[in-house]
């Protein structure tokens, strides 16, 4: 092999170098399910307020406005065939537990968060504030975030001298 990045030996090592020198903040949608629901709302009212968003992944909050789960369609997708259930069944009995990252997360820390939740997107709350949601994170965007990283790098490894030429790995 001419490089690192061409040996699969190095696969593992270079994949992770990759997401750990990018960062939340360059790749979730700011203000994608900004506005938590309450935890205390019964599941018609959240089918309702559902009807008339295009998310289908929302923040729960406490009635002192403490974030404190996630819910979305899938959780209550069993649920709704039962009609006579949506107004006693609360978010907060179909919520998980609640899981964020920061803008300045790196995107392979965010990537363990999403192993650990399950989530298909992460909260992305304010460093100075865990309670203040600023946008999502989707597990697509840390892929398609890493594979423009690997195109980047392969550019640069390709080009002519002068611009890094072939055999080296551009550096962050």
């Amino acid at each position: 092999m001419e490089n690192r990045l061409e040996s699969s030996a190095h696969t593992a090592e270079f994949t992770l170098d990759v997401l750990e020198k990018l960062y939340v903040r360059d790749h979730y949608s700011q203000g994608r399910a900004t506005k938590p629901i309450s935890s205390s709302m019964n599941l018609g009212d959240f089918l309702e307020h559902v009807s008339q968003t295009a998310d289908n992944f929302y923040v729960v909050a406490d009635a002192d406005g403490k974030l404190e789960g996630i819910v979305s369609l899938s959780n209550v997708r069993s649920v709704v065939a039962e009609e006579d259930v949506l107004d006693f069944v609360l978010v907060n009995d179909a919520m998980w537990p609640f899981k964020a990252v920061s803008p300045d997360t790196d995107l392979r820390t965010a990537l363990h968060t999403f192993l650990e939740s399950g989530y298909d997107h992460m909260p992305v709350v304010a460093a100075n504030d865990a309670n203040r949601v600023l946008g999502m994170l989707s597990q697509s965007q840390i892929f398609a975030a890493y594979n423009a990283e690997i195109l980047r790098r392969r550019l640069l490894d390709e080009a002519p001298s002068g611009g890094g030429g072939k055999g080296s790995v551009a550096a962050d």
